[in-house]
C-alpha cells in the first residue's frame, strides 16, 4: 500500500523576549567646584558611568584658562595650566583635586591629587575650568567644562546637580548647578553632595525593550 504524499503543515509560534538596557558609557564630570580664599582651591570628579575609569590610560587631564583667555577653550586655545591625572575612579566614586597649597577644608585634604602650584586648580573666580583626555588639547577632546564667561565664581562653591550624568562643552549653564557659600561646604555632613569628595547622582531609568517575536513555519513531510 503506498501513502499518498501528504503534508503537514505546523504553525508554531515561538515567543522570545528580549530584555536590552540603555547603558550610559563611561562618564567623568565636574561635580564640584570650590574657589575659596589664598590657595583654597578644588575641582572634584565623580564617575557617573558603568565602569571604573583609570585617568592616566585615558589620559585625563584638567586644565584652567585665566582672566582674558578665559574663554580661549572654546577655540583650542592653549591652557594657561595643566595637570595631567593618575588613579582609577571606580564607578559612583569621586576623585578631589587640590591646590598643592590648600588648607581649608581640612577634612578635604589630602586630596586625591594635588596640582603643584600652577596646574588645573589654580583659578580664580574669573576663569574656566575644562577636563579634557589626549597628549594636546583641542576642543573636540573636552569632556566637561566649568566655563566661565565672566568674573562671577571668586569665593564660592557650585555643585553640580544630581540629575546630570554627562560632560558639557558648554558655557557656565546655572540650571546644571547648585551654588552654595564656602562655609556651607567648609561645614557640610558626611554623605551631602556639597562636601568635597562625596557626590552622588539620579540615574537614569534604564529603557528596557521587549521583543516578543513569533516564528515559524516548521513544513513536515510525510510518506
Amino acid at each position: 500500500m503506498r501513502i499518498g504524499k501528504q503534508f503537514l503543515t505546523i504553525l508554531s509560534i515561538v515567543g522570545m523576549l528580549s530584555a536590552t538596557m540603555a547603558i550610559a558609557p563611561a562618564a567623568i564630570i565636574i561635580s564640584q567646584y570650590y574657589e575659596g580664599a589664598s590657595f583654597d582651591k578644588y575641582i572634584e570628579l565623580h564617575n557617573t558611568g558603568p565602569a571604573a575609569v583609570d585617568l592616566a590610560a585615558g589620559l585625563y587631564n584638567l586644565s584652567h584658562w585665566s582672566n582674558a583667555a578665559r574663554e580661549d577653550w572654546k577655540t583650542g586655545g592653549s591652557p594657561t595650566g595643566t595637570q595631567s591625572l593618575t588613579g582609577v575612579i571606580p564607578v559612583g566614586g569621586t576623585y578631589l583635586v587640590a591646590h598643592s597649597s590648600a588648607a581649608t577644608p581640612a577634612y578635604a585634604l589630602p586630596a586625591d591629587a594635588a596640582d603643584g602650584g600652577n596646574g588645573g586648580v589654580n583659578f580664580n573666580g574669573d576663569d574656566s575650568s575644562v577636563l579634557w583626555t589626549g597628549a594636546a588639547y583641542a576642543f573636540a577632546s573636552v569632556v566637561d567644562a566649568f566655563g566661565a564667561t565672566a568674573n562671577a565664581f571668586g569665593n564660592t562653591s557650585y555643585v553640580r546637580n544630581a540629575n546630570i550624568t554627562s560632560g558639557t562643552n558648554l558655557d557656565f549653564d546655572a540650571s546644571q548647578w547648585t551654588q552654595f557659600s564656602n562655609d556651607d561646604v567648609n561645614n557640610a555632613a558626611t554623605g551631602t553632595n556639597q562636601r568635597l569628595g562625596e557626590h552622588s547622582i539620579i540615574p537614569e531609568p534604564a529603557s528596557i525593550t521587549l521583543l516578543i517575536g513569533c516564528l515559524g513555519v516548521m513544513t513536515i513531510r510525510r510518506r
